[in-house]
């Protein structure tokens, strides 16, 4: 049965139009001549891409593709699949990055990883063989404006709120949320106690004045009962 891996690296750049296109990344891809067993899973590649203001080459394009392999054992498997990582290496920095990156105002092609494929962490098979893990929304162009409070896309599998950092926004709204009920576990006892002593003080006495007129009236009543009927 074969074995299933997933290659991934990472491009730089300061400028946004210098960042390789998602049809330059999947012809450099398509184009590699893998080892023998070695097989691409679906149509193309997952392309991703993010900002990252506090660096100097703050766009970041990543890809990630699967690949199965048939090899007779595990260890002949790895060695494979760790060659076929150094081929897509070589097809990245040569035909891709020399024609396409402004090597003055990328960092290039970062080294391409290779791992054993994660239903936790990629998802199935079937996900990437179905094209569905090629459709992210910057696969094209990175986000804009406000939609850069997005959440970043997750560049190795589906996007799930488990797997992907949280964005500025609901970063904040995780502080503000653990802030109240922070506030609401501090307060709830001041609050009760508050309440308790309003009914002391206004509450309580009003009651009890209202007890001893209703104790007083039955004993009045009990000692001049006449007083209490009308006069015909």
């Amino acid at each position: 049965m074969p074995l299933a891996y997933i290659l991934t690296a990472v491009e730089s750049s300061v400028a946004q139009w210098n960042a390789p296109s998602y049809n330059d990344i999947a012809t450099a891809l398509l184009g590699t001549t893998l080892p023998g067993g070695v097989r691409w899973v679906g149509p193309g590649p997952r392309v991703t891409r993010k900002t990252d203001p506090l660096t100097l080459h703050a766009n970041i394009t990543q890809f990630s593709w699967p690949i199965t392999v048939d090899a007779p054992t595990l260890a002949t498997a790895d060695s494979i699949a760790h060659q076929t990582a150094s081929v897509v290496q070589a097809a990245l920095r040569g035909s891709l990055f020399s024609r396409v990156v402004d090597s003055t105002i990328s960092s290039g092609w970062s080294t391409v990883t290779v791992a054993p494929f994660s239903l936790d962490v990629n998802g199935t098979l079937e996900w990437w063989q179905s094209g569905q893990a090629v459709q992210t929304q910057t696969r094209d162009a990175f986000f804009q404006g406000l939609a850069r409070l997005q959440p970043d896309e997750n560049p190795l599998g589906p996007d799930t709120p488990l797997v992907r950092p949280p964005t500025q926004g609901e970063a904040l709204q995780n502080v503000t949320d653990s802030a109240v009920s922070s506030t609401v576990s501090t307060l709830w006892p001041i609050a009760l106690l508050a309440g308790t002593a309003w009914i002391g003080i206004m509450v309580l006495p009003q009651v009890m004045a209202a007890h001893s007129f209703s104790k007083a009236f039955r004993r009045s009543s009990r000692k001049n009962p006449r007083k209490l009927l009308p006069r015909l």
